[in-house]
């Protein structure tokens, strides 16, 4: 079935044994949970965060509905990213579609703790494909996937594969200075549909003018490296002027040697979305 936007090479690995540990592609170990023998009742889950993954103060952008124009490969298209909140709950998704036919549509809802975002559920729906999601059971400390029988530990500020745009934007907004020059560094726990988990790491590099919905914009971009082949590398471009919100995206995975696999860019089109 068609694969998700852009492709992860974790998505395909297999699953491993419960209760094995593994290490991810940085050297953060990651140990699967334990998954209890049939009939055994389940137990919540003790697991301590990653000695180098740390949480953050956050300031969470108000809520907005923006446009963007969408190039993926050669086809053109839009999207629009739909981010509400209410009380401590959020509901955060973005929706593609080319020539008003629809490509993707991703939703993350959740709650707001004292680390920012804390997604309950990521579904992720891809056009010829049926709809997968990611679950972040707090209550046992597990991340479980409806298209894999595989957990993973739910670490503090761990995020999905689409609300770690708007974390990325909190934790610049209650720090400009520090991500205004290069140097600065955000890392989280991050998953996607298919039971593939990661430590991501965003670093900042500075100022960068472009030019987005008619304007010149001075935007402090943050970029992701893969790390292993068919991985994923992000470029990330916040506005200060519209609470550092992203006005430029590029998500593209990188192949063994180093070319373009794919590709999905979004660029700010509207603020006013009807």
């Amino acid at each position: 079935d068609a694969a998700d936007v852009p492709r992860d090479a974790d998505a395909d690995a297999a699953a491993a044994p419960a209760g094995l540990a593994l290490r991810a592609a940085d050297g953060a170990a990651v140990a699967v949970a334990q998954v209890p023998a049939a009939g055994a009742p389940a137990r919540p889950a003790v697991v301590a965060p990653s000695p180098d993954v740390p949480v953050y103060a956050t300031r969470l952008p108000p809520p907005v509905r923006w446009a963007y124009r969408l190039r993926r490969g050669i086809v053109s298209g839009t999207a629009v990213l739909d981010w509400q909140r209410r009380d401590d709950g959020y509901r955060l998704s973005l929706d593609g579609s080319v020539a008003g036919v629809p490509l993707f549509e991703w939703v993350s809802t959740g709650r707001i703790d004292a680390h920012g975002i804390a997604p309950d559920r990521l579904v992720m729906r891809q056009v010829g494909s049926g709809a997968r999601a990611a679950n972040f059971r707090r209550d046992t400390g597990v991340i479980t996937y409806s298209a894999r029988e595989v957990e993973h530990p739910l670490w503090p500020g761990a995020q999905d594969r689409l609300s770690w745009l708007v974390q990325a934007t909190g934790i610049v907004a209650a720090a400009p200075e520090k991500f205004s020059t290069p140097g600065a560094q955000i890392a989280y726990q991050v998953t996607g549909v298919r039971g593939d988990v990661a430590v991501w790491r965003l670093d900042a590099v500075g100022v960068q003018t472009v030019e987005v919905a008619g304007e010149r914009v001075q935007a402090v971009l943050l970029r992701r490296e893969p790390l292993k082949p068919f991985d994923t590398r992000g470029e990330l471009w916040l506005d200060p002027r519209r609470h550092y919100l992203p006005v430029r995206l590029t998500l593209s995975t990188i192949g063994r040697a180093g070319e373009v696999v794919d590709s999905l860019t979004l660029e700010l089109e509207s603020t006013t979305v009807r």
